[in-house]
């Protein structure tokens, strides 16, 4: 995934997706499929989710320390902005979901945070958003409304027992904080909750994240620290980085030592010190601009940073996103899947197990990104081309003979090798057990490249190509 590709080594590619290498192998990557949970009146069996009556919309965490299971933990928004609230039903094998009340009639807006926290030993959490209000809710209760004195926030977090958030609609470039101890006490004092308005060239502030022990405002074209520890007059703001383009919102994740977010023309880091771009090996799915802004959904799992997006692919089966990027933080690597729709992400364990949960666009279910055969039952289409190679001969014209190759898996396999502008494509019906076949072409060229693709979401295993050819100089 590179624009020159003659400067890549043979093991990478310019364009990739659906696919990983296990074991120095090609391999059709894995998917997502109905979110499955541990049964705990029978080990070893699993428990279904129930559809919601409607398509879902978010996903949240409650954290209940009484709880067993991460199932009885999950929150989901549906497109009607009702919230619904699963729970497990060990003896039937599901589980099913109950529609949340509130104490009184509210806006039926979207929620877009929910905090976690904890008051007089309960485990308590605020939902909000910047059409909805505010909420605070407890186990088994109704949600109790205390928008009248809070500000109507887009996100927020917790920091040293205050609520910090950004994203209020009537003051945008606004910086709330409630008073210690208190997250939905906002009467503005010098001694408890207030605000920061901070003026400038970046924008309006657009997302919010803990991290290093500070708190660090995204605004539309640049980042802002705020340390906030104790007392008010002891806050300090400091200016981190101007963006020369806008920033993804909720593309802003914190990924251990490292805060990694996108923008409309690529993907950065900032480690406490420094902003970097992470993102010159797909350099061009960000070409132009082209990124669309909006939608987006981000989150850090098993050392990976996954980032849902719309992305310039010519795909017109959903208006919504249509890839999902994947940085592997340890061995700076990336992926790139094609044909999910995810919307929203949260990240819940299930006893011991850890599990990234999901919903798409249009579906009415939970998922869970467990390395299925498809993506939520739709095919997994998968493709990798090496880079042009001249095969250490610049100025030799190769004559390709053979393609030998070791394959396996299920299924039709295409080998397209092009010389020059012209290619020859051959098909391979997969076994299960690996064997070498010898595909035969006869093409001429300086420069040669190889493309493998399955059909109709086919797994399979491809190790060891070699290209037979001779050569002849110009």
């Amino acid at each position: 995934m590179d624009t020159d590709e003659q400067i890549l080594s043979q093991s990478e590619s310019p364009n990739a997706y659906n696919v990983e290498t296990i074991s120095g192998s090609l391999c059709r990557s894995g998917g997502y499929s109905i979110a499955k949970w541990q049964n705990t009146l029978s080990p070893g069996a699993i428990m279904y989710t129930t559809p919601a009556y409607a398509p879902l919309e978010k996903l949240f965490v409650f954290r209940n320390q009484q709880q067993n299971s991460a199932s009885d933990n999950l929150i989901a928004q549906v497109n009607d902005f009702q919230l619904i609230k699963y729970y497990s039903m060990p003896e039937f094998g599901i589980v099913p979901y109950n529609t949340m009340s509130f104490e009184e009639p509210w806006l039926m807006k979207k929620f877009t945070y929910l905090l976690n926290y904890r008051l007089n030993n309960e485990d308590c959490a605020i939902l909000g958003g910047p059409e909805a209000g505010t909420y605070t809710y407890k186990q088994d209760e109704a949600l109790k409304s205390v928008s009248d004195h809070t500000p109507w926030l887009t996100k927020a977090v917790m920091h040293y027992e205050r609520l910090f958030g950004v994203g209020d609609y009537a003051n945008p470039k606004r910086i709330w904080f409630s008073a210690q101890g208190d997250p939905t006490n906002f009467t503005v004092s010098l001694d408890a909750a207030g605000y920061i308005d901070l003026m400038g060239d970046k924008g309006n502030a657009k997302n919010i994240v803990v991290f290093a022990d500070s708190v660090f405002i995204f605004w539309q074209y640049g980042i802002t620290k705020v340390s906030a520890y104790n007392l008010q007059s002891e806050f300090t703001v400091t200016d981190i980085y101007t963006s020369e383009s806008e920033i993804l919102p909720d593309s802003v994740v914190v990924c251990g030592r490292q805060i990694i977010f996108a923008t409309r023309d690529g993907i950065f880091s900032y480690n406490g010190s420094s902003v970097s771009c992470i993102s010159n090996k797909i350099r061009k799915l960000f070409d132009n601009n082209s990124v669309s802004i909006g939608g987006e959904c981000s989150i850090f799992y098993r050392s990976k940073y996954y980032l849902s997006l719309r992305l310039p692919l010519n795909d017109e089966s959903t208006s919504g996103n249509n890839a999902m990027l994947e940085y592997d933080t340890e061995r700076n690597r990336w992926r790139l899947f094609k044909g999910c729709t995810i919307k929203s992400m949260c990240i819940t364990h299930d006893f011991a197990d850890e599990k990234l949960i999901l919903v798409c666009e249009n579906d009415a279910r939970v998922h869970c990104w467990d390395g299925s055969d498809g993506f939520a039952g739709a095919e997994i289409n998968a493709c990798w081309d090496s880079p042009s190679t001249d095969l250490g001969a610049p100025n030799a014209i190769k004559e390709l003979r053979e393609l030998h190759v070791t394959v396996s898996g299920s299924g039709i396999l295409s080998f397209t090798m092009r010389a020059d502008g012209k290619e020859q494509t051959k098909k391979v019906t997969l076994k299960e057990q690996r064997r070498i076949v010898k595909l035969k072409y006869s093409l001429r060229g300086k420069l040669v490249a190889l493309s493998i693709t399955n059909e109709q979401g086919n797994a399979f295993v491809v190790a060891c190509p070699l290209i037979i050819y001779t050569q002849e100089r110009d």
